[in-house]
């Protein structure tokens, strides 16, 4: 059986396919359109007359285009909500544009009750978490760590450094967060020299946070 994730990416995948043949129609229809017009041209004037005519009826047809590619995006299906929540996490700021458009078709939403365990220390790294909504608590060896909200994500460690997770986290209270497995989340940062020293930049502040004295908690 597909995972919701693969069921979404199936959807965002079948989409953009969707809207690429209603554009080559689109861009076929147009050509022989105006291929037709360029004959009678030709027939009546020669070719003085015919490039005339391009020449006239191009923007024209430019301005038509425009309009039904934008009547069509438009139409387009936009997450919000996925991108502010990532443009919200220091991690993806400097991500380009078309770059953080296409990343929530990787992501699904995964929601936890207070109490529930998200990460494990120990276990293999397999996913990042951007935080939604609550509040996530991180504990290694059972010392209190940190404490987490929107805003903020975890998992980035081991992913980065292909080690087991270096400590466990737990919803201090229901949480949503949204998953980003491996392959996706490891595309997306090194594939972006800022978004790749920012990931780094996190992830080694943390490390060496966690092997401060310990520190009450909140």
């Amino acid at each position: 059986m597909l995972s919701r994730r693969r069921l979404r990416t199936f959807h965002a995948l079948a989409g953009h396919r969707a809207l690429m043949r209603i554009l080559a129609a689109y861009t076929l229809f147009t050509l022989i359109e105006y291929s037709a017009w360029l004959g009678v041209l030709v027939y009546l004037g020669g070719s003085r007359l015919a490039l005339l005519g391009v020449a006239a009826v191009l923007p024209l047809a430019a301005a038509a285009g425009g309009r039904g590619l934008l009547h069509l995006d438009a139409e387009a299906p936009v997450p919000v909500v996925e991108i502010a929540l990532l443009r919200s996490l220091p991690l993806f700021a400097e991500l380009p544009g078309p770059a953080i458009e296409a990343l929530p078709a990787s992501l699904a939403p995964v929601e936890l009750p207070a109490g529930a365990v998200l990460i494990r220390q120990g276990d293999p790294g397999d996913a990042y978490y951007a935080i939604a909504a609550g509040e996530l608590e991180v504990r290694q060896d059972g010392r209190f760590l940190r404490r987490c909200g929107r805003g903020e994500g975890v998992g980035e460690i081991a992913l980065l450094h292909s080690i087991p997770r270096t400590a466990t986290v737990v919803a201090h209270s229901a949480a949503t967060v949204y998953q980003l497995n491996r392959e996706p989340f490891l595309t997306t940062v090194l594939g972006h020299v800022h978004v790749h020293r920012e990931a780094h930049r996190i992830a080694s502040a943390r490390l060496a946070a966690d092997v401060a004295p310990d520190r009450p908690e909140p």
